[in-house]
Formats: C-alpha cells, structure tokens, sequence
C-alpha cells in the first residue's frame, strides 16, 4: 500500500465511504483521519449497498485495513473546539474534508495553517452552491466535480481539478450512490497526481464573484428524475 502524508476530516457518509474504497481500491494509504461523531454511521441501510464502490463498510473499518492513525471527536459541529485543536496538534498539512452536507469550515479551521481539500458536485465555477449536479443535468444534460482547496468563500477556493462526467445510468441513484462515486474518481486523480510529483496539480484561482445555486426544493428534484424517463419513453 502507498502512504502519504495526507489526512481525512469527515463524518462516517456515503462520500467518505466512496472516497475511502477508491484509495484502497487503488492501495493508498492515508496517514492520519479525524471521525466526527465518534465515526457512527450517517449512511441509512437502505442506502448502502452500491455497485460502485465499498458502501457496506464504515469508514473506521476502512480506515482500519489502511492501518490509519483514526482520532474519533464526539461533536457534530465541524467547527467545535476539539476539531480545531486536534486539526492544532497533527503535523498533517494537507485533510481531504468530507463533512456534513451543508456544513461550512468556519474561520477558526480555516487559520489552523492546514490545507482542505475538497470535491464539490458541480463544475466550477459555473455550477456554485447546494444540489448543483441536478442544475447541471437540467441545463446541460452533464454531471461535474470540482476540486478545490477551502476558503472563507462557498467553493470560491482555487480549482485544483475539475471535470465533466456523464449523467448516471439510472437517475434514482444520484444522491446515495453516482454523486459519491464521481467524487472519488476525481479524488483519486488528484491524490495520485499529488503522489506522483509530491505536490497538488497547480491550481486556477476563481473570481469570488458570481451565481452561486440553492438547495433544490425535493420537488423539483424528484421532476428532474423523472425527465429521464420521460425522454427514454420519447426516444422509445
């Protein structure tokens, strides 16, 4: 297994499991993890069997087989005390983050001198803000993921890689299982990229200004599914 000198800040999800599985898929090794929640499970059962990538197995258990040095926080909030002193304590420069949907690293985090990388679902910045990979298959029938490095700004940080993808076979599977898996694919390329020349793909610095999206009513979500399959019976 290859190690790095790379960290993971996350709650035990469908994404950190996605991110988890294409590391060991792949035999990478993450040196440290700090596990929110004491790393209980935020994945429902009904959600977690996938074809995709490993979603039956928790992240501590993951992180385990990697044999990862795992500190285990009892809070919720990202930004809570103990996650910033922790974040103080790690000689740990760069954490692959993967929180809570909708959690925001605050300015306390942000000044522990670390690096955070993240894998927004949309591509940047055209795509900025909550549930953007349904925006995008409404407007450009396309999925997108974006890597960047956190700041102050929502997915304003420099674009370390970005990407376009394919709409899912089966829309159904977006949330629990297509959004996880793309994340991890491009997480993958820019971990490997990062082993391979010992530093981050030079990265493209955004303009902080422009349209970000907001959460997309359940609704419109659910007619947005249900467009594919209005167009398969057209084409049919």
């Amino acid at each position: 297994m290859i190690s790095t000198n790379i960290g993971l800040l996350a709650v035990d999800s469908m994404r950190t499991r996605a991110y988890l599985s294409s590391l060991i898929e792949n035999g990478i090794h993450l040196k440290e993890a700090i596990l929110l929640e004491n790393g209980s499970s935020k994945v429902p059962s009904s959600n977690n069997n996938t074809s995709l990538f490993d979603s039956k197995s928790s992240a501590l258990e993951m992180l385990e087989k990697m044999r990862t040095n795992v500190t285990t926080l009892e809070t919720s909030n990202i930004n809570d005390q103990q996650v910033e002193k922790t974040l103080i304590n790690s000689r740990i420069k760069l954490f692959i983050y993967s929180g809570s949907g909708g959690a925001i690293i605050k300015s306390n985090i942000l000044d522990t001198q670390k690096q955070f990388l993240h894998i927004h679902p949309g591509y940047l910045p055209d795509y900025r803000g909550s549930t953007t990979i349904y925006y995008s298959l409404l407007q450009d029938n396309s999925c997108g993921a974006a890597a960047i490095l956190l700041d102050k700004n929502i997915d304003t940080g420099p674009i370390v890689l970005r990407k376009r993808f394919d709409p899912p076979v089966d829309w159904n599977t977006i949330d629990y299982e297509y959004d996880p898996y793309i994340r991890s694919q491009l997480l993958l390329e820019v971990i490997t990229e990062y082993i391979k020349n010992e530093k981050l793909p030079t990265s493209i610095e955004q303009n902080p200004e422009g349209y970000n999206y907001y959460i997309m009513h359940p609704l419109l979500r659910h007619l947005t599914i249900l467009s594919q399959t209005m167009t398969f019976d057209t084409e049919a």
